[in-house]
């Protein structure tokens, strides 16, 4: 299976890293990146095209994989 890769800027990357370090909430960035495209898709669901929540849902699969 291919491992998606997704590019983000050093930034972002720092924030996220910090945000998960020492955060009982989230066992790892995964884990992090996973609930926000969940909150994502619950907040913009209604402007998202059907194929486009498809999309990301099949995404979000391979990273629980």
């Amino acid at each position: 299976m291919v491992d998606p890769k997704v590019r983000i800027n050093q930034e972002l990357k720092d924030e996220m890293v910090e945000e998960v370090k020492d955060n009982p909430e989230y066992s790892s960035q995964k884990a992090f990146v996973n609930k926000a495209v969940r909150q994502l898709l619950d907040n913009e669901s209604q402007e998202l095209s059907e194929a486009q929540r498809h999309a990301i849902k099949e995404f979000v699969e391979t990273l629980e994989d």
